[in-house]
């Protein structure tokens, strides 16, 4: 191949001066005392030679596959009847709460603080009266009650969140 130093890219990447082969050093001769040191210094650092990865790896020897010998199996598909089909998708199919836009079954709430405010207060009134210390204690009327509560249903479950307060009368 010739130079071309026109092609300046083809000529920077390619083109190089010959380089000139170099002599061969002659080796050193050593006293047998430097060589035995030198030796047992080289053995000291293969004993000292820390392994730190030796477990089997046999994870990785996917791109080693080979494909099997065997012929190719064909498949035949098999019909099934009505009440198998339907059995097969009742298993499968799990019953969750909330909606049916709803099938990844993220964050779905349902604002339920008025039923949750009117039960509780039919709850404290209609409670019968317990007897404390010498003497009956039972509730005439629910002067407030306040706060929020929610059914949200959460990754397919329903849950029940409330935070309520009330004030009530009681008479002794």
């Amino acid at each position: 191949a010739q130079c071309q130093k026109d092609d300046w890219k083809f000529h920077k990447r390619c083109c190089k001066k010959p380089e000139e082969p170099k002599a061969k050093a002659a080796p050193e001769k050593k006293s047998p005392a430097e060589q035995a040191a030198r030796e047992e210094r080289r053995k000291k650092k293969e004993e000292e030679k820390v392994v730190d990865n030796d477990e089997n790896i046999t994870w990785y020897k996917h791109r080693e596959w080979k494909p099997t010998v065997e012929p190719k199996k064909e498949f035949t598909p098999t019909p099934i009847n009505g009440d198998a089909a339907a059995a097969a998708t009742a298993e499968t199919a799990k019953p969750t709460a909330g909606s049916a836009w709803n099938a990844a079954g993220t964050w779905e709430e349902k604002d339920v603080t008025a039923f949750a405010q009117q039960g509780l207060k039919a709850k404290l009134v209609g409670f019968q009266s317990v007897d404390v210390a010498g003497g009956a204690l039972s509730a005439d009327d629910v002067e407030a009650v306040d706060g929020d509560a929610s059914k949200p249903v959460i990754r397919g479950k329903l849950r029940h969140m409330f935070d309520l307060s009330f004030k009530v009368k009681l008479t002794f």
